[in-house]
Protein backbone atom coordinates (compact mmCIF):
# COMPACT_ATOMS: atom_id res chain seq x y z
CA UNK A 1 0.00 0.00 0.00
CA UNK A 2 2.86 2.54 0.80
CA UNK A 3 4.12 1.65 -2.87
CA UNK A 4 0.86 2.25 -4.32
CA UNK A 5 0.26 5.60 -2.53
CA UNK A 6 3.58 7.05 -4.26
CA UNK A 7 2.35 5.90 -7.50
CA UNK A 8 -1.48 5.79 -7.97
CA UNK A 9 -1.91 9.53 -9.02
CA UNK A 10 1.56 9.47 -11.84
CA UNK A 11 1.54 9.34 -15.24
CA UNK A 12 -1.81 10.02 -17.02
CA UNK A 13 -2.62 7.94 -19.84
CA UNK A 14 -3.76 10.73 -22.37
CA UNK A 15 -5.63 7.37 -24.35
CA UNK A 16 -6.19 4.27 -22.47
CA UNK A 17 -7.53 6.45 -19.19
CA UNK A 18 -9.43 9.14 -21.38
CA UNK A 19 -11.66 5.73 -22.75
CA UNK A 20 -11.82 4.30 -19.14
CA UNK A 21 -12.95 6.96 -17.41
CA UNK A 22 -15.02 8.74 -20.40
CA UNK A 23 -17.17 5.63 -20.97
CA UNK A 24 -17.26 5.17 -17.85
CA UNK A 25 -18.76 8.89 -17.04
CA UNK A 26 -21.19 8.19 -19.88
CA UNK A 27 -22.58 5.31 -17.97
CA UNK A 28 -22.84 7.28 -14.52
CA UNK A 29 -25.01 9.91 -16.68
CA UNK A 30 -27.29 6.72 -17.65
CA UNK A 31 -25.77 6.69 -21.22
CA UNK A 32 -26.24 3.07 -22.47
CA UNK A 33 -23.13 2.08 -24.44
CA UNK A 34 -23.34 1.24 -27.75
CA UNK A 35 -26.27 3.17 -28.11
CA UNK A 36 -25.27 6.07 -26.97
CA UNK A 37 -21.68 6.42 -27.90
CA UNK A 38 -19.57 4.18 -29.77
CA UNK A 39 -16.84 1.98 -27.91
CA UNK A 40 -14.95 -1.47 -29.10
CA UNK A 41 -14.63 -2.60 -25.46
CA UNK A 42 -17.44 -4.98 -24.10
CA UNK A 43 -18.80 -2.62 -20.62
CA UNK A 44 -18.06 -4.77 -17.30
CA UNK A 45 -14.88 -3.07 -16.74
CA UNK A 46 -16.66 0.47 -17.24
CA UNK A 47 -19.50 -0.47 -14.63
CA UNK A 48 -17.50 -0.31 -11.36
CA UNK A 49 -15.97 3.02 -12.15
CA UNK A 50 -19.28 4.13 -13.24
CA UNK A 51 -20.86 2.80 -9.95
CA UNK A 52 -18.22 5.55 -8.13
CA UNK A 53 -18.89 8.28 -10.31
CA UNK A 54 -22.06 8.21 -9.94
CA UNK A 55 -21.97 8.03 -5.77
CA UNK A 56 -19.09 9.93 -5.64
CA UNK A 57 -18.64 12.32 -8.51
CA UNK A 58 -16.37 11.93 -11.32
CA UNK A 59 -12.23 12.09 -10.12
CA UNK A 60 -9.38 11.44 -10.21
CA UNK A 61 -9.11 9.90 -6.61
CA UNK A 62 -12.39 7.37 -7.55
CA UNK A 63 -10.75 6.28 -10.53
CA UNK A 64 -7.48 5.51 -9.59
CA UNK A 65 -8.20 4.30 -6.20
CA UNK A 66 -10.07 1.80 -8.15
CA UNK A 67 -6.89 0.95 -9.52
CA UNK A 68 -5.34 0.39 -6.17
CA UNK A 69 -7.73 -2.20 -5.07
CA UNK A 70 -7.72 -3.86 -8.63
CA UNK A 71 -3.74 -4.37 -7.64
CA UNK A 72 -4.66 -6.01 -4.28
CA UNK A 73 -7.05 -8.17 -5.98
CA UNK A 74 -4.96 -8.55 -8.54
CA UNK A 75 -2.03 -10.13 -6.14
CA UNK A 76 -4.53 -12.15 -3.69
CA UNK A 77 -5.63 -14.35 -6.82
CA UNK A 78 -2.11 -14.87 -7.67
CA UNK A 79 -1.51 -15.91 -4.02
CA UNK A 80 -4.71 -17.91 -4.10
CA UNK A 81 -3.66 -20.02 -6.98
CA UNK A 82 -0.13 -20.91 -5.89
CA UNK A 83 -1.63 -21.81 -2.45
CA UNK A 84 -3.76 -24.24 -4.15
CA UNK A 85 -1.00 -25.93 -5.90
CA UNK A 86 0.90 -25.83 -2.51
CA UNK A 87 3.81 -23.68 -4.07
CA UNK A 88 5.43 -22.67 -0.47
CA UNK A 89 4.90 -19.60 0.69
CA UNK A 90 8.22 -17.89 0.34
CA UNK A 91 7.83 -18.14 -3.41
CA UNK A 92 4.46 -16.75 -3.02
CA UNK A 93 6.34 -14.05 -1.73
CA UNK A 94 8.25 -14.08 -4.68
CA UNK A 95 5.16 -13.27 -7.07
CA UNK A 96 3.52 -10.66 -4.97
CA UNK A 97 7.52 -8.73 -4.88
CA UNK A 98 7.43 -8.93 -8.73
CA UNK A 99 3.49 -8.12 -8.96
CA UNK A 100 3.90 -4.94 -6.97
CA UNK A 101 6.02 -3.05 -9.32
CA UNK A 102 4.88 -5.07 -12.57
CA UNK A 103 1.48 -4.65 -12.04
CA UNK A 104 -1.25 -1.98 -11.45
CA UNK A 105 1.45 0.43 -10.26
CA UNK A 106 2.86 0.33 -13.57
CA UNK A 107 -0.10 1.03 -15.32
CA UNK A 108 -2.58 2.56 -12.85
CA UNK A 109 -5.87 3.09 -14.14
CA UNK A 110 -8.83 0.33 -13.61
CA UNK A 111 -7.80 -0.86 -17.11
CA UNK A 112 -9.95 -3.63 -18.84
CA UNK A 113 -6.57 -5.54 -18.86
CA UNK A 114 -6.81 -5.58 -15.33
CA UNK A 115 -10.01 -6.62 -14.86
CA UNK A 116 -10.25 -9.26 -17.04
CA UNK A 117 -6.49 -10.45 -15.59
CA UNK A 118 -8.56 -10.72 -12.00
CA UNK A 119 -11.58 -12.36 -13.46
CA UNK A 120 -9.84 -15.46 -15.01
CA UNK A 121 -7.46 -16.14 -12.09
CA UNK A 122 -10.50 -16.27 -9.68
CA UNK A 123 -12.36 -18.38 -12.49
CA UNK A 124 -9.74 -20.90 -12.67
CA UNK A 125 -9.12 -20.96 -9.25
CA UNK A 126 -12.68 -21.72 -8.54
CA UNK A 127 -12.36 -24.71 -11.27
CA UNK A 128 -9.45 -26.02 -9.72
CA UNK A 129 -11.78 -26.41 -6.78
CA UNK A 130 -15.09 -27.66 -8.02
CA UNK A 131 -12.94 -30.23 -9.93
CA UNK A 132 -10.67 -31.26 -6.84
CA UNK A 133 -14.59 -32.00 -5.20
CA UNK A 134 -15.01 -28.91 -3.06
CA UNK A 135 -18.86 -27.72 -3.08
CA UNK A 136 -18.23 -28.84 -7.15
CA UNK A 137 -21.30 -27.24 -8.28
CA UNK A 138 -20.89 -23.99 -6.61
CA UNK A 139 -17.49 -23.61 -7.22
CA UNK A 140 -18.18 -24.25 -11.40
CA UNK A 141 -21.27 -21.85 -11.49
CA UNK A 142 -19.07 -19.12 -10.08
CA UNK A 143 -16.35 -20.27 -12.34
CA UNK A 144 -18.61 -19.73 -15.29
CA UNK A 145 -20.02 -16.17 -14.00
CA UNK A 146 -16.07 -15.14 -13.43
CA UNK A 147 -15.16 -16.53 -17.25
CA UNK A 148 -18.37 -14.65 -18.67
CA UNK A 149 -17.47 -11.73 -17.20
CA UNK A 150 -14.68 -11.66 -19.05
CA UNK A 151 -15.85 -12.31 -21.94
CA UNK A 152 -18.02 -8.73 -21.60
CA UNK A 153 -14.62 -7.33 -20.19
CA UNK A 154 -12.07 -8.13 -23.10
CA UNK A 155 -13.81 -10.29 -25.59
CA UNK A 156 -10.39 -12.15 -27.14
CA UNK A 157 -8.99 -13.07 -24.20
CA UNK A 158 -12.29 -13.93 -22.21
CA UNK A 159 -13.54 -15.97 -25.20
CA UNK A 160 -9.81 -17.55 -25.80
CA UNK A 161 -9.92 -19.18 -21.97
CA UNK A 162 -13.74 -19.97 -22.25
CA UNK A 163 -12.84 -22.10 -25.71
CA UNK A 164 -9.72 -23.65 -23.78
CA UNK A 165 -10.87 -24.60 -20.83
CA UNK A 166 -13.27 -27.77 -22.06
CA UNK A 167 -10.94 -28.67 -24.30
CA UNK A 168 -7.62 -29.08 -22.08
CA UNK A 169 -9.10 -29.31 -18.70
CA UNK A 170 -12.59 -29.85 -17.66
CA UNK A 171 -13.56 -32.72 -20.05
CA UNK A 172 -10.48 -34.40 -18.58
CA UNK A 173 -11.75 -34.37 -14.86
CA UNK A 174 -11.38 -38.16 -14.17
CA UNK A 175 -14.56 -38.91 -12.43
CA UNK A 176 -17.23 -38.84 -14.72
CA UNK A 177 -19.85 -37.82 -12.81
CA UNK A 178 -18.31 -35.23 -11.36
CA UNK A 179 -16.89 -34.04 -14.99
CA UNK A 180 -20.26 -33.39 -16.32
CA UNK A 181 -21.40 -32.20 -13.15
CA UNK A 182 -18.42 -29.20 -13.29
CA UNK A 183 -19.07 -28.79 -17.08
CA UNK A 184 -22.83 -28.30 -16.65
CA UNK A 185 -22.86 -25.96 -13.57
CA UNK A 186 -19.35 -23.67 -15.21
CA UNK A 187 -21.99 -23.73 -18.37
CA UNK A 188 -25.06 -22.43 -16.29
CA UNK A 189 -23.26 -19.59 -14.43
CA UNK A 190 -21.99 -17.83 -17.86
CA UNK A 191 -25.31 -18.40 -18.92
CA UNK A 192 -26.90 -16.37 -15.71
CA UNK A 193 -24.31 -13.49 -17.37
CA UNK A 194 -25.16 -13.51 -20.81
CA UNK A 195 -28.72 -13.50 -19.70
CA UNK A 196 -28.02 -10.66 -17.85
CA UNK A 197 -25.84 -8.37 -20.38
CA UNK A 198 -28.84 -9.52 -22.78
CA UNK A 199 -31.66 -7.81 -20.86
CA UNK A 200 -29.08 -4.75 -20.07
CA UNK A 201 -28.65 -4.27 -24.02
CA UNK A 202 -30.62 -5.89 -26.32
CA UNK A 203 -33.68 -4.29 -25.69
CA UNK A 204 -31.76 -0.71 -26.58
CA UNK A 205 -28.85 -1.97 -28.69
CA UNK A 206 -29.53 -3.94 -31.61
CA UNK A 207 -26.97 -7.42 -32.15
CA UNK A 208 -25.88 -6.65 -35.67
CA UNK A 209 -24.85 -2.99 -33.64
CA UNK A 210 -22.46 -5.26 -31.12
CA UNK A 211 -21.20 -7.46 -34.21
CA UNK A 212 -19.79 -4.64 -35.34
CA UNK A 213 -18.29 -2.74 -32.37
CA UNK A 214 -16.98 -5.81 -30.62
CA UNK A 215 -15.83 -8.18 -33.60
CA UNK A 216 -16.13 -6.47 -36.91
CA UNK A 217 -14.72 -2.75 -35.76
CA UNK A 218 -11.67 -4.09 -34.20
CA UNK A 219 -10.82 -6.83 -36.44
CA UNK A 220 -10.85 -4.32 -39.59
CA UNK A 221 -9.54 -1.11 -37.84
CA UNK A 222 -8.19 -0.97 -34.47
CA UNK A 223 -5.75 -4.46 -35.20
CA UNK A 224 -4.61 -2.59 -38.35
CA UNK A 225 -3.37 0.77 -36.18
CA UNK A 226 0.22 0.94 -36.85
CA UNK A 227 0.93 1.42 -33.02
CA UNK A 228 -0.94 -1.82 -33.16
CA UNK A 229 1.32 -3.42 -35.67
CA UNK A 230 2.59 -6.95 -34.78
CA UNK A 231 6.28 -7.69 -34.23
CA UNK A 232 8.09 -9.50 -31.52
CA UNK A 233 10.13 -5.94 -30.35
CA UNK A 234 7.23 -4.08 -31.56
CA UNK A 235 6.24 -1.16 -28.63
CA UNK A 236 9.86 -1.97 -26.67
CA UNK A 237 11.09 0.96 -28.19
CA UNK A 238 9.14 3.49 -26.18
CA UNK A 239 10.71 1.17 -23.20
CA UNK A 240 14.56 1.78 -24.56
CA UNK A 241 14.27 5.39 -25.41
CA UNK A 242 13.76 6.33 -21.79
CA UNK A 243 17.10 4.71 -20.94
CA UNK A 244 19.50 7.78 -20.90
CA UNK A 245 22.80 7.59 -19.98
CA UNK A 246 22.77 10.02 -17.55
CA UNK A 247 20.20 7.77 -15.85
CA UNK A 248 22.63 5.11 -14.65
CA UNK A 249 24.88 8.05 -13.17
CA UNK A 250 22.15 9.57 -10.83
CA UNK A 251 19.61 6.16 -10.31
CA UNK A 252 22.03 3.07 -10.98
CA UNK A 253 20.75 0.88 -9.02
CA UNK A 254 16.89 1.71 -9.79
CA UNK A 255 18.08 1.45 -13.65
CA UNK A 256 19.66 -1.97 -12.94
CA UNK A 257 17.19 -3.43 -10.86
CA UNK A 258 14.46 -2.08 -13.10
CA UNK A 259 16.27 -3.74 -16.10
CA UNK A 260 16.45 -7.21 -14.67
CA UNK A 261 12.79 -7.03 -13.64
CA UNK A 262 11.61 -6.17 -17.13
CA UNK A 263 14.33 -8.62 -18.86
CA UNK A 264 12.60 -11.57 -16.55
CA UNK A 265 9.08 -10.17 -17.71
CA UNK A 266 10.49 -10.44 -21.49
CA UNK A 267 11.85 -13.71 -21.02
CA UNK A 268 8.47 -15.08 -18.74
CA UNK A 269 6.51 -16.20 -21.49
CA UNK A 270 9.10 -19.25 -22.55
CA UNK A 271 10.18 -19.50 -18.90
CA UNK A 272 6.49 -20.61 -17.97
CA UNK A 273 5.97 -22.41 -21.29
CA UNK A 274 9.00 -24.73 -20.22
CA UNK A 275 7.78 -24.91 -16.52
CA UNK A 276 3.95 -26.60 -18.20
CA UNK A 277 6.66 -29.41 -19.39
CA UNK A 278 8.54 -29.40 -16.10
CA UNK A 279 4.90 -29.56 -14.30
CA UNK A 280 3.29 -32.23 -16.58
CA UNK A 281 6.71 -34.29 -15.98
CA UNK A 282 6.74 -34.12 -12.19
CA UNK A 283 2.64 -34.84 -12.14
CA UNK A 284 2.50 -33.36 -8.78
CA UNK A 285 -0.83 -31.93 -9.67
CA UNK A 286 -3.78 -33.86 -11.56
CA UNK A 287 -3.14 -33.15 -15.73
CA UNK A 288 -6.56 -31.43 -15.79
CA UNK A 289 -5.48 -28.97 -13.42
CA UNK A 290 -2.87 -28.21 -15.61
CA UNK A 291 -4.47 -27.98 -18.31
CA UNK A 292 -6.90 -24.95 -16.80
CA UNK A 293 -3.63 -23.54 -16.00
CA UNK A 294 -2.69 -23.82 -19.65
CA UNK A 295 -5.48 -22.54 -20.57
CA UNK A 296 -5.10 -19.17 -18.71
CA UNK A 297 -1.31 -19.39 -20.47
CA UNK A 298 -3.40 -19.01 -23.67
CA UNK A 299 -5.83 -16.58 -22.86
CA UNK A 300 -3.56 -14.33 -21.35
CA UNK A 301 -0.88 -14.52 -24.01
CA UNK A 302 -3.03 -14.66 -27.18
CA UNK A 303 -4.75 -11.46 -25.92
CA UNK A 304 -1.33 -9.83 -25.78
CA UNK A 305 0.31 -11.75 -28.84
CA UNK A 306 -0.51 -8.95 -31.44
CA UNK A 307 2.28 -6.53 -29.94
CA UNK A 308 4.88 -8.10 -27.87
CA UNK A 309 4.95 -4.65 -26.06
CA UNK A 310 6.32 -4.39 -22.33
CA UNK A 311 2.86 -3.27 -21.41
CA UNK A 312 0.68 -6.25 -23.29
CA UNK A 313 3.28 -8.60 -21.62
CA UNK A 314 2.76 -6.47 -17.56
CA UNK A 315 -0.88 -7.94 -18.76
CA UNK A 316 0.09 -11.63 -19.26
CA UNK A 317 2.85 -11.71 -16.41
CA UNK A 318 0.19 -12.64 -13.78
CA UNK A 319 -0.66 -16.26 -14.98
CA UNK A 320 3.12 -16.57 -16.27
CA UNK A 321 4.23 -16.40 -12.44
CA UNK A 322 2.53 -19.03 -11.59
CA UNK A 323 3.06 -21.50 -13.69
CA UNK A 324 7.27 -20.34 -13.50
CA UNK A 325 6.41 -20.87 -9.66
CA UNK A 326 4.58 -23.67 -9.77
CA UNK A 327 7.63 -25.55 -11.93
CA UNK A 328 9.97 -23.77 -9.28
CA UNK A 329 8.30 -25.58 -6.72
CA UNK A 330 8.03 -29.26 -8.58
CA UNK A 331 12.12 -28.76 -9.31
CA UNK A 332 13.11 -27.79 -6.04
CA UNK A 333 11.16 -30.49 -4.24
CA UNK A 334 12.43 -33.29 -6.55
CA UNK A 335 15.88 -32.29 -6.81
CA UNK A 336 18.71 -33.98 -4.91
CA UNK A 337 21.89 -31.87 -6.07
CA UNK A 338 22.57 -29.60 -3.41
CA UNK A 339 24.27 -27.32 -5.44
CA UNK A 340 21.55 -26.52 -7.95
CA UNK A 341 19.38 -25.66 -5.26
CA UNK A 342 22.04 -23.24 -3.93
CA UNK A 343 22.58 -21.69 -7.37
CA UNK A 344 18.21 -21.64 -7.66
CA UNK A 345 18.21 -20.24 -4.29
CA UNK A 346 21.04 -17.40 -4.96
CA UNK A 347 19.15 -16.43 -8.06
CA UNK A 348 15.75 -16.10 -6.74
CA UNK A 349 17.41 -14.06 -3.52
CA UNK A 350 18.59 -11.87 -6.08
CA UNK A 351 15.70 -11.07 -7.87
CA UNK A 352 13.78 -10.36 -4.42
CA UNK A 353 16.75 -7.92 -3.53
CA UNK A 354 16.48 -6.23 -7.25
CA UNK A 355 12.69 -6.12 -6.64
CA UNK A 356 13.38 -4.19 -2.99
CA UNK A 357 15.46 -1.95 -4.76
CA UNK A 358 13.04 -1.05 -7.40
CA UNK A 359 10.50 -0.50 -4.67
CA UNK A 360 12.95 1.72 -2.64
CA UNK A 361 14.69 3.45 -5.70
CA UNK A 362 11.24 4.80 -6.63
CA UNK A 363 10.08 5.84 -3.34
CA UNK A 364 12.30 7.74 -3.16
CA UNK A 365 12.83 8.97 -6.86
CA UNK A 366 8.61 9.82 -7.29
CA UNK A 367 9.14 11.74 -3.82
CA UNK A 368 11.53 14.22 -5.36
CA UNK A 369 9.86 17.82 -6.77
CA UNK A 370 11.54 17.02 -10.45
CA UNK A 371 9.13 13.94 -10.78
CA UNK A 372 5.94 15.48 -9.50
CA UNK A 373 4.95 17.81 -12.07
CA UNK A 374 1.16 18.41 -11.61
CA UNK A 375 -1.43 18.39 -14.26
CA UNK A 376 -4.32 19.93 -12.54
CA UNK A 377 -8.21 19.53 -13.27
CA UNK A 378 -11.68 20.05 -11.94
CA UNK A 379 -11.94 16.07 -11.81
CA UNK A 380 -8.24 16.48 -9.84
CA UNK A 381 -4.80 16.71 -10.01
CA UNK A 382 -2.17 14.00 -11.79
CA UNK A 383 1.63 14.04 -11.08
CA UNK A 384 4.03 13.11 -14.08
CA UNK A 385 7.61 12.41 -14.30
CA UNK A 386 7.96 14.65 -17.75
CA UNK A 387 8.33 17.89 -17.02
CA UNK A 388 7.70 18.77 -20.74
CA UNK A 389 4.47 16.47 -21.32
CA UNK A 390 3.05 17.70 -18.45
CA UNK A 391 3.79 21.59 -19.03
CA UNK A 392 1.91 20.77 -22.62
CA UNK A 393 -0.94 18.79 -21.16
CA UNK A 394 -1.63 21.55 -18.30
CA UNK A 395 -1.52 24.29 -20.78
CA UNK A 396 -4.26 22.83 -22.55
CA UNK A 397 -6.10 22.42 -19.54
CA UNK A 398 -5.56 25.95 -18.33
CA UNK A 399 -6.42 26.52 -22.02
CA UNK A 400 -9.62 24.79 -22.05
CA UNK A 401 -10.54 26.56 -18.67
CA UNK A 402 -9.64 29.99 -19.87
CA UNK A 403 -11.93 30.38 -22.87
CA UNK A 404 -14.68 27.91 -22.38
CA UNK A 405 -17.70 28.42 -19.71
CA UNK A 406 -17.29 25.33 -17.13
CA UNK A 407 -18.47 22.00 -17.98
CA UNK A 408 -19.62 23.02 -21.76
CA UNK A 409 -18.82 20.45 -24.62
CA UNK A 410 -15.51 19.75 -26.45
CA UNK A 411 -14.39 17.09 -28.81
CA UNK A 412 -10.64 15.81 -29.26
CA UNK A 413 -8.99 14.03 -32.27
CA UNK A 414 -6.10 11.54 -31.70
CA UNK A 415 -6.22 8.84 -29.13
CA UNK A 416 -5.34 11.33 -26.15
CA UNK A 417 -8.61 12.12 -24.73
CA UNK A 418 -8.44 12.60 -20.83
CA UNK A 419 -8.37 16.15 -21.45
CA UNK A 420 -12.31 15.66 -21.58
CA UNK A 421 -12.14 14.16 -18.20
CA UNK A 422 -9.44 16.23 -16.34
CA UNK A 423 -11.66 19.52 -17.04
CA UNK A 424 -14.79 17.67 -16.91
CA UNK A 425 -16.27 18.75 -19.58
CA UNK A 426 -18.22 16.00 -21.94
CA UNK A 427 -17.63 15.45 -25.22
CA UNK A 428 -21.51 15.65 -27.33
CA UNK A 429 -20.61 13.28 -29.81
CA UNK A 430 -21.02 8.99 -29.52
CA UNK A 431 -17.19 8.94 -30.06
CA UNK A 432 -14.35 9.79 -27.14
CA UNK A 433 -11.89 10.78 -29.66
CA UNK A 434 -11.39 11.11 -33.49
CA UNK A 435 -8.59 8.69 -34.85
CA UNK A 436 -8.67 8.57 -38.57
CA UNK A 437 -8.10 6.33 -40.16
CA UNK A 438 -7.01 3.72 -37.70
CA UNK A 439 -9.85 4.08 -35.00
CA UNK A 440 -12.69 6.11 -36.96
CA UNK A 441 -14.03 6.32 -40.52
CA UNK A 442 -14.84 8.39 -42.94
CA UNK A 443 -18.65 7.79 -41.96
CA UNK A 444 -18.07 8.75 -38.54
CA UNK A 445 -16.16 11.83 -38.86
CA UNK A 446 -19.24 13.21 -41.27
CA UNK A 447 -21.56 12.44 -38.15
CA UNK A 448 -19.40 14.40 -35.98
CA UNK A 449 -19.30 17.54 -38.77
CA UNK A 450 -23.13 16.74 -38.79
CA UNK A 451 -23.67 17.73 -35.07
CA UNK A 452 -20.57 20.61 -35.41
CA UNK A 453 -23.49 21.92 -37.86
CA UNK A 454 -26.11 22.60 -34.77
CA UNK A 455 -23.97 23.43 -31.98
CA UNK A 456 -22.23 25.82 -32.45
CA UNK A 457 -21.00 26.20 -28.55
CA UNK A 458 -18.84 22.56 -28.68
CA UNK A 459 -15.46 23.81 -28.44
CA UNK A 460 -12.04 21.31 -30.23
CA UNK A 461 -9.21 20.64 -29.14
CA UNK A 462 -6.70 19.26 -31.33
CA UNK A 463 -3.72 16.88 -30.63
CA UNK A 464 -1.87 18.59 -33.77
CA UNK A 465 -2.07 21.08 -36.23
CA UNK A 466 -5.24 20.67 -38.57
CA UNK A 467 -4.25 19.28 -41.67
CA UNK A 468 -7.28 20.70 -44.47
CA UNK A 469 -6.39 17.25 -46.55
CA UNK A 470 -8.44 15.53 -43.73
CA UNK A 471 -12.27 15.85 -43.86
CA UNK A 472 -13.10 16.77 -40.40
CA UNK A 473 -9.95 18.73 -39.67
CA UNK A 474 -10.59 20.94 -42.95
CA UNK A 475 -13.89 21.84 -41.04
CA UNK A 476 -12.61 22.81 -38.28
CA UNK A 477 -9.55 25.22 -40.45
CA UNK A 478 -12.61 26.36 -42.51
CA UNK A 479 -15.38 26.95 -39.65
CA UNK A 480 -13.57 27.63 -36.70
CA UNK A 481 -10.33 29.61 -34.86
CA UNK A 482 -7.24 28.90 -33.10
CA UNK A 483 -7.27 30.45 -29.83
CA UNK A 484 -4.57 28.62 -28.10
CA UNK A 485 -2.05 26.51 -28.71
CA UNK A 486 1.35 25.38 -27.22
CA UNK A 487 2.72 23.53 -30.14
CA UNK A 488 0.90 20.05 -28.98
CA UNK A 489 -2.48 21.07 -28.56
CA UNK A 490 -4.63 23.42 -30.33
CA UNK A 491 -7.88 24.82 -28.74
CA UNK A 492 -10.41 25.95 -31.35
CA UNK A 493 -13.96 28.01 -31.13
CA UNK A 494 -16.32 28.55 -33.42
CA UNK A 495 -15.68 31.54 -35.87
CA UNK A 496 -18.77 33.72 -35.07
CA UNK A 497 -18.71 32.94 -31.32
CA UNK A 498 -14.79 33.64 -30.95
CA UNK A 499 -13.83 37.21 -29.65
CA UNK A 500 -10.07 38.34 -29.52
Amino acid sequence: MLYLSRTFNLYPIVGDEGVATLSAWRISNGQIPYRDFFEIIPPFSFLPTALLFAFFGPSVAAERLLAVVYGLLLIVAVIRLLRQLDVKEWRQAAAAAILIPCGTAFWPIPSHHWVVDILQLFGISAIIEAGRGHKPALNAIMAGVLCALACFTLQDQGAYLVLALPCLSLLWIPERKLRWRVLGSWMLGGIVVAAAFAMYLLPLVSIGTLWNDWIAFPLHHYNNHDIQASGFFSGWEKVLVNYDPRIFKTLPLYTLSLTVLLAIVSMMPFISLAGSFSIWHYKRIERWELGALFSGWLAFLGACGHRWAVTNLLWALPILLVLALKSADDIFAHSHNKSILKRAIVVLAGIAVLSAVTYASIMFRYAAPEYNAPVRGAAGTLRWNNYAQAAQLAGAIGAVERFTPPGSPMIMNGFACLPNFLTLHPNPTRYNFLYYPYYNTVEQEKEVISLLDKRPEVSVLLTRPPDSKEIFEGYIIKNYACVWNNGAYFLFLRKPDYVH
